[in-house]
């Protein structure tokens, strides 16, 4: 992993980034974070508020300006991510070539695949609730057939990874994932392995047997 090193202006007022809880106070801590973070990038990003970081906090005003100009110019937002890169130089260009990639990757993905793949990156920050949140509106998005079982199946396996994180037991009755209960049967994982067996190999022996059949009887219960 890159190790983060700060060479600008630090902000007073640094820019607020709610998906993970967390501030950044720096043009190469917003390198590190769009670097990292791909898949939690939404279309709504770029927002006024990133320009006047630019501008006002960290004292930028040409990139702010070629901000506003590339999306004057119908860029998408990833254009714009990348030149926001390379402006600031953090990265070498066959890191910001490896950022392309994913971003072309991401590109080419259905609505569907792209909100698992933020959901399992919010549950590998450790930011549970958020996680089951967006596993829950992916549950919800209309049925892909092009899709094994085994994806829908992964879905509901990482939300009881989640909600065993949180330590929530009581687990609401989500009407959508009825429509999921056969996908989850067919599936179950894609070696076989029943949900129990799976929370344990995740968590190996830092949590009973006992606890792990309550959490699984709650997921059966919930579709």
């Amino acid at each position: 992993m890159e190790q983060y090193i700060q060479c600008g202006d630090i902000a007073e007022n640094p820019l607020y980034v709610k998906e993970l809880g967390i501030h950044i106070y720096t043009a190469e801590e917003f390198c590190y974070y769009i670097f990292n973070n791909t898949y939690l990038l939404g279309e709504d990003f770029i927002r006024q508020e990133v320009i006047d970081f630019f501008r006002i906090e960290l004292h930028m005003p040409e990139l702010a300006d070629k901000i506003v100009k590339f999306y004057g110019s119908s860029a998408d937002m990833g254009a714009v991510l990348v030149m926001i890169m390379r402006e600031i130089g953090y990265y070498e260009e066959n890191q910001i070539q490896q950022f392309q990639n994913r971003l072309d990757r991401m590109n080419r993905q259905s609505l569907l695949e792209r909100s698992k793949e933020r959901g399992d990156l919010l549950l590998d920050k450790g930011r549970f609730e958020c996680a089951v949140q967006i596993y829950s509106q992916t549950l919800q998005m209309p049925r892909d057939l092009r899709q094994k079982p085994q994806f829908y199946g992964q879905i509901l396996q990482h939300m009881g990874v989640a909600y065993l994180r949180m330590g929530i037991w009581r687990f609401r009755q989500e009407s959508h994932l009825q429509r999921n209960l056969n996908a989850w049967r067919a599936a179950r994982f894609p070696d076989g392995r029943p949900i129990t067996w799976r929370l344990k190999h995740v968590f190996r022996s830092k949590v009973s047997r006992r606890l792990l059949c309550a959490v699984s009887e709650r997921i059966m219960k919930s579709i």
